[in-house]
């Protein structure tokens, strides 16, 4: 019964989501660390921030550079975690040998990369809200206005955009192994026109264009007007809109690819191979 899958699929991702808690508690100081570097590099593009003189087209989010760019920088991770996380998930299984164990059990493979992914999302939440907590503490980043209902709505649209890439970046690792030329693509491309260092007003008409193709660039203003200037979900629903359509578009795409990967590599023999 419907109930009775929705059980099974509860109990498989509490267990997965349970064991990437216990492995990540077990490196605390490389928490610590990590929010060091947060800090150190927050400073940097603090200072950084009072040699540039804003464009005209910042003025949409409140014509400060280093607000602009702190929230960029924290919201881009999920860019990252998103390409990274469904690959580096596998890797890991694969180097401690227990993919194709996972794999013979009942567990489908969209279980595994989705349930992978659950503790990775969670704790760069709690990070991102911890790197824009300390840019308001200690470099008087303006939070006052931030809208968080609209702020979560972004999150989730976009984590459900990006992911889709991710999973196409495991089902390439799943049967080349190396050499995943989504991320290469994505992340390249993201860096030069998603607007995380700079508003796409400055690109040209052409290269603003083709901005528009990408789900960060849309994410990225709709996070920086809810926390910025605090817009509610209703005057978003244009980017949300466009999240949702990449969502809905290549999410089961990249679920059907992941599965016909695993399907090769089973073939082949040449699931654990790394």
């Amino acid at each position: 019964s419907r109930r009775m899958i929705t059980a099974v699929l509860a109990r498989q991702f509490w267990a997965i989501l349970k064991k990437d808690v216990l492995l990540e508690y077990s490196y605390r100081l490389q928490f610590v660390l990590n929010l060091a570097g947060v800090f150190l590099e927050l400073a940097m593009f603090f200072f950084l921030a009072k040699l540039v003189k804003m464009p005209a087209s910042m003025e949409q989010y409140g014509g400060n550079y280093f607000a602009f760019l702190a929230v960029g920088l924290a919201f881009g991770q999920y860019q990252w975690i998103s390409l990274h996380t469904f690959a580096q998930s596998l890797r890991e299984q694969q180097v401690m040998g227990t993919l194709e164990m996972i794999f013979a059990s009942p567990m489908r493979p969209e279980t595994l990369i989705v349930g992978s992914s659950l503790w990775t999302y969670l704790f760069e939440t709690i990070v991102i809200v911890l790197n824009l907590g300390m840019a308001a503490l200690f470099f008087g980043l303006d939070l006052s206005n931030a809208n968080l209902l609209s702020a979560l709505a972004v999150i989730v649209m976009t984590i459900l955009a990006m992911s889709a890439f991710g999973v196409l970046s495991a089902a390439f690792i799943v049967v080349f192994k190396r050499g995943d030329p989504v991320t290469w693509v994505f992340a390249t491309v993201s860096g030069l026109l998603g607007g995380i260092y700079y508003p796409i007003e400055v690109l040209p008409p052409f290269l603003k264009s083709l901005s528009a193709l990408l789900p960060i660039t849309h994410a990225l203003k709709a996070i920086r007007l809810a926390v910025l200037k605090g817009y509610p979900v209703q005057r978003l629903s244009t980017e949300l809109i466009v999240l949702g359509v990449f969502a809905v578009f290549l999410l089961p795409v990249s679920l059907f690819a992941f599965r016909r990967a695993v399907n090769i590599a089973r073939r082949d023999g040449t699931l654990s191979q790394y």
